[in-house]
């Protein structure tokens, strides 16, 4: 198989392949083309992604409808709870 690339791009490549230890293109290509790819999802299960999603929409549902606390008000609020910003 052969794969054109762009004289910047194979210039990057071998960049890339010397700081990760190999000699040549060919070989780094090869170990990344092996490699194991981790799920895009993470470790959550599919209840749990279910569960997630359904969390999120119902946080931009409340924010569409008027609801939720303006960010720095929360943030200066929490911090005031863990005493944070007060004279010691």
């Amino acid at each position: 198989m052969q794969i054109d690339v762009s004289a910047e791009h194979y210039d990057g490549l071998v960049r890339h392949a010397a700081a990760a230890g190999y000699g040549n293109v060919e070989a780094f290509i090869a170990a990344l083309a092996n490699e194991p790819t981790a799920d895009p999802r993470g470790t959550l299960s599919e209840d749990e992604l279910r569960r997630s999603a359904a969390e999120c929409d119902y946080g931009i549902k409340t924010i569409e409808a008027g609801g939720g606390r303006d960010l720095r008000e929360a943030m200066l609020e929490l911090g005031r709870q863990r005493g944070y910003g007060q004279a010691q």
